[in-house]
């Protein structure tokens, strides 16, 4: 649950555009979690949070309009962060 917990406090860091500090915990996120799915996803996200620290947020493509994708259901763990 502490680790759950952990891992969206950094997805709202980036939401908020303080993609520094999000770094940091998705990175301890890696190093705690180095071949587990926790660890697989924190990497995920540190790569795409690591491209919106580099483009000053912008991400290079449209705007977030706020609604779930299919993708976002799809990829989300079975039986966790719900």
């Amino acid at each position: 649950m502490v680790s759950c917990c952990n891992y969206l406090i950094q997805k709202c860091k980036v939401r908020l555009g303080q993609y520094q500090s999000a770094l940091n915990g998705f990175q301890q996120i890696i190093d705690n979690n180095p071949y587990s799915y926790e660890g697989l996803l924190a990497r995920w996200d540190y790569a795409a949070t690591s491209l919106l620290d580099s483009t000053g947020g912008s991400g290079g493509g449209e705007k977030f309009d706020g609604r779930r994708t299919s993708l976002d259901v799809a990829f989300r763990p079975k039986g966790r962060w719900r």
